[in-house]
């Protein structure tokens, strides 16, 4: 039975090419949590103008919500219509 070869035993090969060449280089990124992402993603992608312009436009009449009553006053029946 053969001893088991050393890797200093294994004739020299030539260093072929690392098998992911096709992989970027860029930096991975990593995110804990899916909020995250999203945060990122939209700052990396920008907003066409006519999506600006029309939620522009949208929210220029828009009125703030009023806040909800509270359910003491709804039971009550003290809620000013």
């Amino acid at each position: 039975m053969n001893p088991p070869r050393k890797p200093s035993d294994q004739p020299d090969q030539p260093n072929g090419p690392p098998l992911r060449q096709s992989i970027d280089q860029r930096a991975i990124l990593e995110f804990e949590t899916v909020e995250e992402v999203l945060r990122y993603d939209a700052n990396q992608t920008p907003v066409p103008d006519t999506v600006a312009e029309r939620l522009k436009h949208s929210l220029g009449d828009a009125t703030p919500p009023k806040p909800p009553v509270p359910w003491w006053k709804r039971l009550f029946g003290l809620t000013s219509q």
